[in-house]
């Protein structure tokens, strides 16, 4: 019994240090051109670690790594695409001490714990809930989500059924500790709806791979969640309303413009401008925050609306774009960093964001799209947004002339208070779902049920 207990006190720390490392990690890694924030998330389940990667100030979310290693306090994680690995040891004051490798180039690149913010109080809770899998027809897949019920009423109800935006989410959309659609869940229902959330396909309790999946997928999975709660006895089937946020709220208005049983849509932060035009804006927004001459800002944004351009072109196959957009990088490297071992770094960096998902992204019909949604729609901005421009506001009206449309102030992508609305504000933003956002929501929603 000695031996036994002594092996289990000598195996306990390796055990407590492996399950330390869980979570999401977040640095600033330093280039020529400026930093940029890289943020890891870790999970662990049945003794199989792995890991994504986002690059929010590139407009990269859901990196899946090929490979992740976790030994004691040693982390190891590996994206054969990107030619990209990271290394890095666990320290006792529970940091992340390590080596950013890409393009034959190695950068320091330490990270910190992103801090888990608690959940918001809740008492009693305005609903209960029931778990559904449903099945996505003519694939695998099989969507896991949490259909809330509001205790006051009586079914069937009016339902909301909440989309995320880009990149892999769970159910909650959980963002560095915020959880915008628990906090909508919990208002709506209050207001006498249900809510139907689900984690995106390969993401929590949902199957399938969510970086092998494209935008049309994500349709197909609104549309068979739609289809499925309309056979559902607690759900009014003829006031089914969907809220989209940023890319979701495209794929919403792309539900409605085909199904006209849909009773309203609204669009959290969502795209009004074709993607190229919110990309640009996006970076050059966030290009102006990072102190950029207007010589700068204005050479990339040239450069970008030429390698969107070459995406947009459907003679060209994927490898010619490539070929093309590295003849227009080329003599632009010098630009970016007088440093000539940074020059594949960067090329690299470019490069690996030309993929089947940009190239779909760039030919949505978004106007055309907005234009054929017959439904109630409603807006709602947020003045500090740079993901999604406030711009975007004025826009949606244009499409949709009698749109309910509001612009918080102060409140960013998150609907949550910014000084900047940054993305690199994000792990240190504190707050819920802005009441007011909320408060508006449900009296614009509840004026259609």
């Amino acid at each position: 019994m000695k031996r036994f207990l002594l092996f289990l006190l000598l195996f306990l720390p390796f055990i407590v240090s492996a399950q330390s490392l869980r979570g999401d990690w977040s640095g600033k890694l330093t280039l020529p051109m400026g930093k940029l924030r890289m943020v890891i998330h870790l999970t662990e389940e049945a003794g199989r670690w792995s890991a994504t990667l986002d690059s929010p100030d590139q407009g990269a979310y859901g990196l899946r790594a090929d490979e992740v290693h976790v030994s004691g306090d040693s982390l190891r994680l590996e994206l054969r695409s990107l030619r990209l690995t990271y290394t890095a040891v666990r320290t006792q004051d529970d940091q992340l001490v390590g080596t950013f490798h890409q393009g034959g180039m190695s950068l320091p690149l330490d990270m910190e714990r992103a801090t888990e913010k608690k959940d918001a109080p809740q008492a009693p809770k305005s609903y209960t809930e029931e778990e559904l899998s449903i099945p996505v027809s003519g694939t695998s897949v099989v969507l896991s989500g949490s259909l809330a019920l509001p205790k006051k009423g009586q079914a069937p109800y009016p339902t909301l059924v909440l989309i995320t935006g880009s990149g892999p989410q769970d159910r909650d959309e959980t963002i560095f500790g915020c959880k915008p659609f628990l906090d909508i869940t919990r208002r709506l229902t209050e207001a006498g709806f249900a809510v139907f959330r689900y984690d995106d396909r390969g993401v929590g309790k949902s199957t399938g791979v969510f970086l092998a999946s494209r935008i049309t997928d994500f349709v197909h999975d609104a549309e068979a969640v739609v289809a499925a709660l309309r056979g559902n006895k607690s759900v009014k089937a003829q006031r089914i309303f969907l809220v989209g946020h940023s890319e979701g709220g495209y794929i919403a208005a792309k539900v409605a413009s085909q199904d006209r049983s849909i009773a309203g849509v609204v669009s959290l932060a969502g795209p009004a401008f074709g993607m190229d035009r919110v990309l640009l804006d996006q970076m050059d927004a966030l290009n102006l925050l990072a102190g950029k001459s207007e010589q700068a800002r204005a050479t990339l944004s040239k450069v970008n609306l030429e390698i969107y351009r070459l995406m947009q072109d459907n003679h060209l196959s994927l490898d010619e774009v490539k070929a093309r957009v590295e003849k227009v990088i080329e003599p632009l490297l010098p630009v970016f960093s007088s440093d000539k071992s940074m020059h594949e770094t960067i090329r690299t960096q470019i490069m690996s964001q030309l993929t089947p998902y940009l190239r779909e992204l760039l030919s949505l019909d978004i106007a055309g799209t907005w234009r054929e949604v017959k439904c109630p729609v409603i807006g709602l901005f947020g003045e500090m947004d740079k993901q999604v421009l406030p711009s975007n506001a004025a826009e949606l009206m244009r499409l949709q002339p009698k749109v309910q449309v509001q612009v918080f102030p102060k409140l960013n992508h998150l609907f949550l208070p910014s000084s900047t609305g940054s993305p690199m504000e994000y792990p240190t933003l504190e707050g819920y779902f802005s009441a007011d956002a909320l408060d508006f929501l449900a009296r614009s929603i509840t004026a259609l049920k």
